[in-house]
C-alpha cells in the first residue's frame, strides 16, 4: 500500500497490539522480504506522483519523511 514501517508500527499500537509482538513479527517478515521498505517507498512515490512533479528536492524529501520513511530510503528513491 505504500506505507512506511513507522506508519504500520504506530497503526498497530493504536489497535492495541503489544510492542514486543509487533517487533517480533516485523523481524520475521523482514527476513523473508529484505527490500519491503524500499518497495513501499517506491509505491508511495508513484501514488503521490513525487518523481514526476516539479517540486524541489527538499519538498519531495519532506513529503516522504512526513510519511515515515527514513532519510536513506528517501535518498534512494529520489536519486
Amino acid at each position: 500500500q505504500g506505507k512506511s514501517k513507522n506508519y504500520i508500527y504506530n497503526y498497530l499500537i493504536k489497535k492495541g497490539i503489544d510492542k514486543s509482538k509487533i517487533q517480533i513479527l516485523y523481524e520475521t517478515f523482514q527476513k523473508d522480504n529484505n527490500y519491503c521498505e524500499l518497495d513501499s517507498a517506491k509505491i508511495f512515490a508513484r501514488k503521490k506522483k513525487i518523481l514526476v512533479s516539479n517540486d524541489s528536492y527538499e519538498k519531495k524529501l519532506a513529503k516522504m519523511a512526513r510519511a515515515g520513511f527514513s532519510y536513506d530510503i528517501c535518498k534512494k528513491i529520489l536519486n
